[in-house]
């Protein structure tokens, strides 16, 4: 399965809003379907981004967890993607590459923050 950055941003936007202890199971976000959301869920606790319990089972063998909250790399990188005229402008450069790392993609989103401060 592709990695979607727009489905990572909008789980790490619900995750931020959500109470740990109360909070909707299974996460549903209009437009993904319930796997989508499960593997990106895998990808957030993979990356360091957010936290989670690993709820995989053998006869399910699609990485499934229970997302339980950000972590400082995941509040670090919403604060960075949180603007949706950066998060636009950021998508725009990406276009035509066909695929970008992480990495490129949070400091390019870092610089467009710092632009807008004039730093």
């Amino acid at each position: 399965m592709k990695r979607d950055m727009d489905l990572i941003r909008k789980l790490l936007l619900y995750l931020e809003e959500m109470n740990p202890y109360n909070r909707e199971v299974p996460i549903r976000i209009d437009g993904y379907g319930q796997d989508q959301i499960e593997y990106h869920g895998f990808l957030l606790v993979d990356a360091g981004l957010a936290t989670g319990v690993d709820t995989t089972t053998f006869e399910n063998r699609q990485p499934e967890y229970f997302l339980t909250g950000l972590t400082w790399a995941g509040h670090e990188f919403l604060d960075a993607a949180r603007n949706e005229t950066n998060w636009k402008k950021a998508k725009e450069k990406f276009a035509g590459v066909g695929g970008f790392s992480f990495g490129v993609l949070q400091a390019l989103l870092i610089a467009l923050m710092k632009e807008k401060l004039g730093l």
